[in-house]
């Protein structure tokens, strides 16, 4: 069985020049197997619907489309651009109500709609007209990202918020981690610190690597070394990353190859060997913990060793 994650819906629209109703936009879908697999080079077919006024309101337009996901288990439409089935795209009155997309997928290309989902559409995609569709191609990809973080919750493996999500709060959909899509380490290995005094970067949860970080720059001052060059990091408009904690390293580990496929799919590179964490060991002034992503032990290492450096920012 396949699995349908949606990661763009309503963002790039193509505007009439005559009318401030858009003649299309597109949605994007990334198709993956039950193993998490991507799903490429495959015929998939998707019926669009869109709901008025409530998630199972009047369906005012239905269309379908037979896209192909590519290699990287992308697939691509253009909603106002498929076969119609029902209702006239350019009468809808977008600012009228609120409206719903619902997607059904037809996973296994046997003529049969086997996974369904229905999302809001909200105020940015239909709300944007001739005059500001125009200046979309002038958005950073940053503030682009910023905007389809608004129609969907993000997947592991999204690009978003300057980065690749690797981890989703289970409690807030909507928050989580991201990582930048190279090494800082530009093909070489760093430092953990200066030297081995003690930091107090004890911490090894998730949401406590910024923390981590400020304490270690705090301590170390300046210098080449994990946490500096993190801290110092401005990426696609942000400038809060840092370098991660136990766990939040841990986390981008267990998802290391989707969030791999998707920083190489975004211009990026693969991961290393060794990497480290922000989490120093307490009452050790000597450790700190790196991680292997070659095989996953998490272990004490000294500082003063090398190892990759990957930065993360909150969301």
């Amino acid at each position: 069985m396949k699995k349908l994650i949606t990661i763009l819906s309503g963002i790039m629209l193509m505007v009439n020049s005559f009318s401030q109703a858009p003649e299309k936009f597109s949605y994007q879908a990334v198709v993956r197997d039950a193993t998490d697999n991507l799903v490429v080079n495959s015929t998939t077919p998707i019926k669009i619907s869109l709901l008025k006024s409530t998630i199972t309101g009047t369906v005012v337009y239905e269309e379908t489309h037979t896209p192909t996901t590519n290699a990287n288990g992308l697939l691509s439409i253009e909603i106002g651009g498929g076969t119609v089935l029902s209702g006239i795209f350019e009468n809808i009155d977008w600012g009228g109500d609120k409206y719903f997309v619902k997607t059904e997928i037809d996973v296994d290309n046997n003529a049969s709609y086997d996974v369904t989902g229905t999302s809001q559409l909200l105020s940015v995609p239909y709300a944007l007209h001739a005059k500001t569709a125009d200046s979309l191609a002038g958005l950073s990809s940053a503030n682009l990202a910023d905007l389809i973080a608004l129609v969907t919750p993000p997947q592991i493996g999204d690009f978003r918020h300057g980065g690749i999500v690797f981890w989703i709060d289970p409690s807030d959909p909507w928050s989580g981690l991201v990582c930048a899509v190279d090494d800082q380490t530009a093909g070489t290995t760093v430092r953990w610190s200066n030297n081995t005094s003690v930091t107090g970067a004890f911490d090894t949860i998730i949401g406590s690597g910024q923390s981590n970080t400020t304490m270690i720059v705090a301590s170390q001052g300046l210098g080449v070394y994990a946490a500096k060059m993190c801290d110092d990091l401005t990426l696609n408009g942000f400038s809060d990353w840092f370098l991660p904690s136990k766990h939040e390293l841990n986390e981008m580990y267990i998802n290391k190859t989707t969030v791999e496929n998707a920083s190489i799919a975004n211009g990026g590179t693969g991961f290393g060997l060794h990497y480290w964490s922000s989490s120093e060991i307490n009452g050790n002034a000597n450790l700190s913990v790196m991680q292997s992503f070659s095989f996953g032990a998490q272990y004490n290492a000294a500082k003063l060793n090398s190892a990759n450096v990957r930065a993360v920012r909150a969301f």
